[in-house]
């Protein structure tokens, strides 16, 4: 066995539950360079750095693993006891399958993410032999990955070991959490040359500290690195890029008597490029206003005295300038980048900012600032807003914001209602609530029934039916999932 597999099986599934144990002879080309014995989680870093370069250098294939021959396999080599939880019933197994077969369509996509996430809440595992087909459908859709990592057990990082390139996804996501927070600068040094944006950023999410600055600077070097360190960077106010951006937004930026003036760069130079500015703009966007949003949000808060008082206050001189959407997405860049949740209260109701980036914001909200800004949006009828700070809000969601959901949904709005929060109160609303949901339907129903000549449609009682269907959804497979008698 390689030092390869070696450091792989162990970062797979962690060097508490698989120590990693290196002898001299597993890398004969890097003795003497490679740590030996049983190795801390520093060290697993620290080797696979240097096996990452030794790869490269003699143009070595990392990942020659066998192909997947059979789940016997695995349950022979991990024994019997392959799982950490319960299976699922047959029942809920037989409604995965059928959700697996199907076209990927939206409805598909909803159903399983809804049955992975029920699964998770009722401490429920997936069989595995069902495991494969649901890497690959979570392989094709992101938002799948995590809930179908939080389910599939130890058989999903065993197939992707064993199936060279098909799943690398689950490498880097089991990776990923193996991380502990503030890492050393030679172990982050290392992560560079092992790992994605995504991994980098996840593993020194919160940690990041000046003795990391040296190793970011250097990855800024890198293409394949340039966005995750630059985003690391800006958590350090008092790094060397945030003074270089803070220089190039003061040439753009003047808050006198007569209020803010913009002024937008007539270039964009290399070294601007090389932290992380990207010089070709978004489709139907003007390149200088695109340079500006991206300037405006890459300096950190703590770097804006000299620039303004509060950058909240900017978004009140917002009205008269033309590069007022470019201003408010840059900041709302910022407040995600840096989680600050002032910030992100005054910009929330911003409509210069798309639906995600309001549900990122309202992610940096406390529970209460969360309830508050979703029943303002709810009776403001801001309904696609609103749709997406409930979707943030923790459960058990307030009895008042309930109730506003409920009374929203009984009200007549526009058909955009039905794919907002008419979805949501289906996703997300206490499954306590379907007998009123049920009784008013009936009601509605009779009323519509009774009425006479044409009638335009009912688009209340239309999302309200949605939201019915959905909580019959979960309701059943969260039953469906908890039948003891069934479970394996």
């Amino acid at each position: 066995m390689s030092a390869t597999d070696v450091l792989l099986a162990s970062a797979l599934v962690g060097t508490a539950r698989r120590p990693c144990v290196l002898a001299p002879d597993d890398e004969p080309l890097l003795a003497g360079v490679l740590p030996t014995g049983t190795l801390s989680p520093a060290d697993l870093l620290h080797a696979a750095g240097a096996v990452a370069l030794a790869g490269r250098a003699t143009n070595r294939d990392r990942r020659r693993v066998a192909p997947v021959t059979s789940l016997a396999e695995f349950r022979a080599h991990e024994g019997p006891e392959t799982t950490d939880l319960p299976e699922a019933s047959s029942v809920a197994t037989s409604r995965l399958a059928a959700l697996l077969a199907q076209p990927l369509n939206q409805d598909t996509l909803w159903g399983l993410g809804v049955w992975l996430d029920t699964c998770r809440q009722a401490g429920r595992q997936v069989p595995a032999h069902l495991v494969p087909g649901l890497l690959d459908v979570a392989a094709r859709n992101r938002a799948l990955r995590a809930p179908a990592l939080a389910v599939a057990g130890r058989v999903a990082p065993w197939l992707a070991q064993a199936a060279a390139g098909r799943w690398t996804w689950v490498t880097r996501d089991a990776v990923g959490e193996e991380r502990t927070a503030g890492l050393a600068a030679t172990a982050l040094a290392a992560l560079l040359e092992l790992v994605d944006l995504e991994i980098l950023e996840a593993r020194v999410d919160g940690g990041v500290t000046e003795a990391d600055e040296p190793a970011l600077e250097k990855a800024l070097r890198s293409a394949r690195t340039r966005k995750a360190a630059a985003t690391l960077l800006r958590r350090l106010p008092g790094s060397a890029y945030t003074a270089r951006m803070r220089v190039r937004l003061a040439a753009c930026l003047a808050v006198g008597p007569d209020g803010l003036t913009v002024t937008l760069p007539s270039e964009l130079p290399a070294d601007a490029v090389r932290d992380g500015l990207v010089r070709k703009a978004p489709a139907r966007r003007g390149e200088r206003a695109w340079w500006f949003e991206q300037l405006v949000g890459a300096v950190p808060m703590a770097a804006w005295s000299d620039l303004a008082p509060d950058p909240a206050v900017l978004l009140d001189a917002t009205s008269n300038l033309d590069v007022a959407a470019e201003l408010v997405r840059g900041l709302a860049v910022a407040a995600q980048d840096q989680e600050h949740a002032g910030l992100a209260r005054s910009l929330i109701g911003r409509g210069e900012i798309g639906i995600q980036g309001r549900e990122a914001l309202a992610a940096l909200l406390d529970p209460a600032d969360r309830a508050q800004a979703a029943l303002t949006l709810l009776v403001d009828d801001q309904m696609l807003v609103a749709a997406a700070v409930l979707r943030a809000l923790p459960h058990p969601w307030p009895r008042e914001v309930e109730e506003e959901v409920f009374a929203s949904l009984l009200r007549s709005p526009s058909r955009r209602w039905e794919t907002a929060v008419g979805d949501v109160a289906g996703t997300l609303l206490d499954p306590s609530w379907l007998p009123r949901l049920t009784a008013e339907a009936a009601r509605s129903a009779s009323a519509t029934k009774g009425r006479k000549g044409t009638v335009r449609p009912d688009h209340s009682r239309t999302a309200l039916d949605r939201a019915i269907e959905l909580i019959t959804i979960r309701r059943d497979t969260f039953a469906e999932l908890n039948d003891l008698k069934e479970s394996r």
